[in-house]
């Protein structure tokens, strides 16, 4: 369906996802289901707010903010940011899957693979421990994809 779509974000631009929400609500209550209208509002509001925690929890990790600066000017810009937060959701839907690698840097060397319950027991003695996926070309700190899996078990569907 359209929501499907839209819910996957594919080719719509950030800054065009709000008012593009907002015209399927205005033409779901135009239709007269009130309750659809109104649950693609709070949907997208709660992937908002959710996105924001996750933006503020790498923001508070310097050290991982160095390897997000893709253009190496020396600063993180939206995209950047945007692409860390999108691995963290991305992510966050991997942690169910036993099939998933994840490694975890221990003394500065690269430790794995392991299940994320075993990343989930080393990240009790340090929350901010460095998590990749995969081999991804990014390590994003335990405590945000944690996040992001919260969030998305919490988010209304």
């Amino acid at each position: 369906t359209f929501e499907q779509g839209l819910a996957s974000y594919d080719a719509i631009a950030r800054d065009e996802r709000a008012v593009i929400t907002y015209l399927v609500g205005e033409l779901w209550r135009r239709a007269g289901d009130a309750a659809r209208a109104a649950a693609g509002r709070l949907s997208e509001q709660a992937k908002e707010q959710l996105r924001g925690r996750l933006r503020t929890l790498i923001a508070a990790q310097p050290g991982f903010l160095r390897q997000l600066d893709r253009d190496g000017d020396r600063r993180v810009d939206r995209h950047e940011m945007d692409a860390a937060v999108d691995a963290a959701l991305a992510w966050a839907e991997r942690t169910r899957d036993t099939a998933a690698t994840w490694y975890y840097a221990e003394a500065g060397e690269t430790a794995g693979p392991a299940p994320w319950r075993r990343i989930r027991e080393l990240a009790r003695r340090q929350p901010a421990l460095p998590v990749n996926l995969d081999g991804a070309p990014l390590w994003l700190p335990y405590e945000v994809v944690a996040a992001a899996e919260a969030g998305e078990k919490a988010r209304p569907s």
